[in-house]
């Protein structure tokens, strides 16, 4: 570390942008206040002032700016920009049975091919598309067990308010949490000739960008 000296009314200051040393002008002896970056202030004289600064001084001033500075990010690297935000949404599908049925076994959902794509920069709009399958097993009116299977695609937005770069991105995750089932019941036979499920999605979003 180099520094220089000027003459200033009743004290000599040495100092850089990042360390400031003052020496009393008339007191060659006296305390001299030293303050340098990462290290705490202390107090020396003028005749100890070289051996203060010695190698171990510098050696600690090193390590312990090197320790508050986390090190960069590799080029490309995604940073969040954004907290998580959850939104919720709702299907509604209605499976029509091949066969009329006596009884519905079970209704087990599934989501494939789920994307999230930002579709705007008017805050961030997000469009969440993808698949419900649903698949129904039931007893048939011919005593007999069926699986049927429906394939309903879904699409809908999200905003994100705030100002981000052209270059962000979102990840995001699609869940459902809940589902209610209705019978379509034929009032003549009273067979089932119908399912209607209501899916109640919850959606996790944040944005990120890579590190330039």
């Amino acid at each position: 570390m180099s520094c220089n000296c000027s003459q200033i009314d009743s004290s000599s200051t040495c100092g850089n942008s990042t360390s400031t040393i003052t020496i009393p002008a008339n007191a060659i002896a006296a305390p001299i206040t030293c303050s340098l970056p990462c290290v705490r202030e202390f107090s020396t004289s003028v005749a100890r002032f070289q051996n203060q600064i010695t190698r171990q001084v510098l050696n600690a001033l090193s390590t312990r700016c090197q320790a508050s500075v986390p090190p960069p990010l590799p080029p490309g690297t995604l940073v969040v920009l954004s907290n998580t935000t959850t939104f919720n949404q709702s299907l509604l599908a209605t499976v029509t049975l091949d066969i009329e049925a006596t009884s519905i076994i079970s209704v087990n959902v599934a989501l494939q091919n789920v994307q999230f794509q930002i579709v705007g920069f008017a805050s961030i709009i997000v469009q969440v598309s993808g698949d419900a399958v649903i698949t129904v097993t039931y007893l048939g009116v011919d005593n007999l067990i069926h699986t049927q299977t429906a394939t309903i695609p879904f699409v809908f937005t999200e905003i994100i308010p705030g100002t981000f770069p052209a270059n962000s991105v979102v990840q995001g995750n699609l869940s459902v949490n809940n589902q209610t089932v209705v019978n379509d019941i034929d009032p003549s036979t009273l067979a089932i000739t119908a399912v209607t499920v209501t899916l109640f999605f919850a959606t996790n979003i944040i944005v990120l960008a890579p590190v330039a």
